[in-house]
């Protein structure tokens, strides 16, 4: 059975004990660093200043968001002709073929790592959007 990539984000943090904004439970970072990316968040923008940096936080947010939907939906698409590839059977009926599987299931394997973190991201980037619009007071108007 196919396991979703949001269970798999799931089943990694409660591994390593982070938590869903990627921090350690404890606050920290898991590289032991404090989580700053150097940029101004959205909510901070909004937090700031007048109705124009309120608009702008809500751009950079929208954008953020849309940029993390676009990474899933190219990710999917590569999983999916990846295992599109894997599946063909005439693939493993030559050493060659055998050797190109190997090398396609880890691309695989990557794959689906990096769509676990584009999946987190995109969570992530979901929250900070609607969490400005109900700071605006429009919290029926996010995007899912």
């Amino acid at each position: 059975a196919q396991t979703t990539a949001a269970s798999r984000v799931a089943e990694r943090q409660a591994r390593d004990g982070s938590t869903r904004d990627g921090s350690a439970r404890d606050g920290s970072a898991r590289d032991g660093s404090a989580r700053t990316s150097g940029k101004t968040s959205p909510q901070s923008m909004a937090a700031k200043g007048g109705d124009g940096d309120a608009k702008r936080a809500t751009r950079l947010a929208q954008k953020t968001l849309s940029d993390a939907e676009m990474r899933v939906s190219l990710l999917e698409g590569k999983i999916a002709e990846l295992t599109r590839e894997l599946e063909d059977t005439t693939l493993y009926d030559t050493p060659v073929g055998v050797q190109k599987a190997q090398l396609l299931g880890r691309d695989l394997d990557e794959a689906r790592d990096a769509l676990d973190g584009a999946v987190h991201d995109w969570s992530a980037a979901a929250e900070r959007m609607q969490a400005l619009l109900v700071q605006q007071g429009n919290p029926g108007t996010a995007r899912r």
